[in-house]
């Protein structure tokens, strides 16, 4: 006998419809039910609101997605990393006739963060506090994942900041958007030595896209890690 016995239901909660959490989680799905065990996904608004569900011992998860840093200054009591899977690089994306190359740049500009209870909002306003652009005369704008690029391709706003890997819904549509630019950050390295969770990362030239060189020059990203939480 196995005490206590394997579950037959697992409650994940995942993110939003078009993110990045719940396509990886329909992963998990089918080769959970090959042991007989059926996992229930509980849609969020994303890594925050996954971190605070599974922080509250009233809500049914059993397991959950978490942004790699959200946990920082947290009572996580309880709590256990079960191995990062991926990184979730920050991406910048803008519109703007010359390549862009620092957050300063986007001073007095008006900038998608992303939406409550998202880890991406966390951290774009993380960055932007320490340059002093979370308030006028920079915009700051509740807008994230596929939301956020539509409103930068129709110049409702003039930058998105997200976070998800290259093949989400979000990144993809703006990665091959006209018009879009895709800002490198010089201070990358300052970024990491401030926010120990942030990982340095280069993206080659035409990596994404051989055909269309996209990014059309080497770019540098920093990239926390998806961390997967029971």
């Amino acid at each position: 006998f196995i005490k206590p016995a394997p579950p037959k239901e697992i409650y994940m909660t995942t993110g939003g419809a078009a993110g990045a959490y719940t396509m990886f989680a329909a992963r998990y799905k089918p080769i959970l039910a090959r042991y007989g065990i059926e996992l229930v996904e509980l849609p969020s608004d994303g890594a925050v609101d996954n971190l605070r569900r599974l922080m509250d011992p009233k809500e049914r998860v059993d397991v959950g997605f978490v942004q790699g840093g959200l946990g920082i200054g947290t009572d996580a009591e309880g709590l256990v990393s079960l191995g990062s899977l991926y990184f979730e690089p920050l991406w910048v994306f803008h519109r703007s006739r010359e390549p862009l190359d620092d957050l300063n740049s986007l001073r007095g500009k008006r900038i998608a963060v992303g939406g409550e209870g998202s880890g991406t909002r966390k951290l774009a306003l993380d960055l932007l506090e320490a340059h002093e652009m979370t308030g006028a005369p920079t915009e700051i704008v509740p807008l994230g994942g596929l939301e956020a690029v539509a409103a930068l391709a129709a110049g409702r706003i003039d930058a998105a900041m997200l976070v998800g890997p290259v093949n989400s819904g979000a990144v993809w549509t703006a990665l091959h958007t006209p018009g879009v630019r895709l800002m490198t950050m010089s201070r990358a390295d300052a970024y990491v030595r401030r926010h120990p969770y942030l990982t340095k990362l280069t993206l080659p030239r035409g990596t994404v896209d051989l055909v269309r060189n996209v990014p059309p020059m080497e770019t540098t990203l920093v990239a926390p890690a998806a961390t997967l939480v029971a």
